[in-house]
């Protein structure tokens, strides 16, 4: 506008120009800059909820409630709703949550059968590697993983073909892990072998030799645990764990037994070398000397 035309404009009109166009000044100034708190969910991002954690605290007392109308209904979408949320991978910050879901979710299964599907899927999310925001993640989180862990072992009591050999996939993973081929916006993976160390801290060998009592006529069942066994007793913390549960007269009593695939003889047998190798002489001649393991 002429300069002319701004002296001849009315006194009582000045102010409300000035502050207009003070108001569009600012405005054009401060845009660019507001742009980042809005924020843009990218699909990396809004796969795993990097930029809006989800409450599962609301989820666990959902499970904990027992007079809610359609509650089992309400109950299984929750749980849905987290297995599609960490589609990627379950971060360690939230693992002591997520196996506390797990758990409820197994309690449940005997008389709610529809509580089997979200178990089995959380199990098998764990296959995939745990995710750290921090360096210091692994350090922090450690007594959760361990614990969240053994409840794996835990969890075979459950009487679900299904669910115990889910189980033992996701051991036998902990060695075979893949990368995830999709990065996740502020996560990275933890290390390849912090499974592994946190399985020993937690004692899951022990626990996977105590369930193969539970499968006497189940072959299937008991090749799996054999598997995941052979991949554990590759170290010497968990051989000595096994040996604990008695894993050298258990497997060696069971050698002979009828397996047309050949694979429970293949198994056992270096299961009790490595354990012949990496634990105590003493006290796996103790648990072989007997008249069945001879036999």
């Amino acid at each position: 506008m002429p300069r002319h035309a701004e002296s001849a404009a009315p006194t009582t009109e000045a102010p409300a120009t000035a502050e207009a166009q003070g108001r569009r000044s600012k405005s054009k100034s401060s845009s660019p800059r507001q742009i980042p708190v809005i924020g843009v969910v990218t699909e990396d991002e809004d796969a795993l909820g990097a930029l809006k954690p989800m409450d599962l605290n609301s989820i666990i007392k959902l499970l904990e409630e027992t007079a809610q109308d359609d509650l089992e209904e309400k109950q299984l979408k929750s749980v849905k709703t987290l297995v599609q949320y960490y589609q990627n991978g379950f971060p360690l910050r939230d693992l002591a949550q997520i196996f506390k879901i797990l758990n409820l979710c197994a309690e449940k299964i005997e008389n709610q059968p529809p509580f089997l599907e979200p178990a089995y899927n959380i199990i098998k999310l764990c296959g995939l590697p745990f995710l750290k925001k921090k360096v210091s993640d692994e350090i922090t989180y450690a007594e959760d993983t361990a614990k969240s862990i053994a409840l794996l072992g835990n969890l075979m009591k459950i009487p679900s073909s299904e669910l115990r050999i889910q189980i033992c996939k996701c051991i036998v993973d902990f060695y075979h892990a893949e990368p995830s081929k999709k990065h996740i916006t502020g996560y990275q993976q933890a290390s390849s072998t912090y499974k592994i160390q946190m399985a020993e801290v937690g004692g899951l060998a022990k626990t996977m030799v105590q369930s193969l009592a539970l499968l006497e006529n189940q072959l299937v069942e008991k090749l799996w645990v054999l598997k995941a066994l052979q991949h554990l007793s590759t170290s010497e913390v968990n051989c000595t764990l096994m040996m604990k549960a008695y894993a050298a007269s258990g497997i060696c009593a069971h050698l002979n037994d009828p397996d047309p695939s050949g694979q429970l003889l293949f198994r056992s047998s270096e299961i009790l070398w490595n354990l012949l190798e990496k634990s105590s002489k003493k006290e796996i001649i103790k648990q072989l000397s007997n008249l069945k393991c001879l036999l």
